[in-house]
């Protein structure tokens, strides 16, 4: 037989959101034609000594200066649309046509130590805003180097919004054990939940070969007839959110 339903209620809340980060180690000096990606923008490093143009016409321009650090400052520049345009030192392939400098995307770079970080934001280099863009990163860097992230909307961030939320703590009994099953309502649709148990002195422990699963709004703690990690008189916690 299946165990009890309870109903739990959930609180409507502003939630204020989660701004999302990527970095990408810059210590190294890139080399002439290297490039770094962020959406649709394209940066290429150029080295003023081999030449001063562009491989690409519609990628944007950034000289590699003679340290990393110094190329770093010219790619935020670059990023954050704080360098002049069209380029004040670089050109397209024709030798002539002063290149793109800057860039389009809605992001702010700064740099934290060697690192490039993007944040996204209302405008080119502008203040930093809650959401999950998608934003694809990439680059083809000498230095064997890679972004911490492939897309910006893996970063987990999340629009200022409301958001339902709830929370529910039930002592495990001897009957439940017995039944297999504890079942529990909630009053709207559940986007994420984490699951929690501690022994009746309040030592965390782990709910191992006993799982909850989610099925609709209905969630299911299966227990494995005494036999799994959740004894009797051990709370679980669960919490929520929409």
């Amino acid at each position: 037989m299946p165990g009890p339903a309870y109903g739990v209620d959930g609180i409507t809340l502003l939630e204020d959101g989660v701004i999302p980060s990527a970095r990408i180690d810059l210590s190294v000096n890139p080399t002439d034609t290297n490039t770094l990606t962020i959406g649709a923008d394209v940066y290429e490093f150029v080295n003023t000594a081999v030449n001063a143009n562009v491989g690409v016409d519609t990628r944007k321009g950034v000289v590699i200066g003679g340290a990393a650090a110094n190329t770093l400052t010219s790619l935020i520049a670059a990023i954050n649309n704080t360098v002049a345009t069209p380029h004040p030192s670089l050109f397209l392939i024709d030798g002539v046509t002063a290149a793109l400098s800057r860039g389009v995307e809605n992001v702010v770079a700064v740099a934290a130590g060697t690192d490039l970080v993007i944040r996204p934001a209302l405008s080119p280099g502008g203040t930093p805003v809650a959401s999950s863009p998608s934003i694809a990163l990439s680059d083809a860097l000498t230095a064997v180097v890679a972004w911490s992230m492939t897309n910006l909307n893996l970063g987990g961030g999340r629009t200022t919004s409301t958001a339902r939320v709830a929370h529910t703590q039930f002592t495990v009994t001897t009957a439940m054990i017995t039944d297999g099953t504890h079942r529990f309502d909630v009053n709207f649709t559940v986007a994420g939940y984490l699951v929690g148990a501690r022994t009746t002195g309040g030592v965390a422990k782990g709910t191992g070969t006993d799982t909850v699963a989610l099925s609709g709004s209905t969630f299911t703690l299966t227990l494995a007839g005494g036999g799994g990690d959740l004894a009797d008189g051990d709370v679980v916690s669960v919490y929520m959110w929409s």
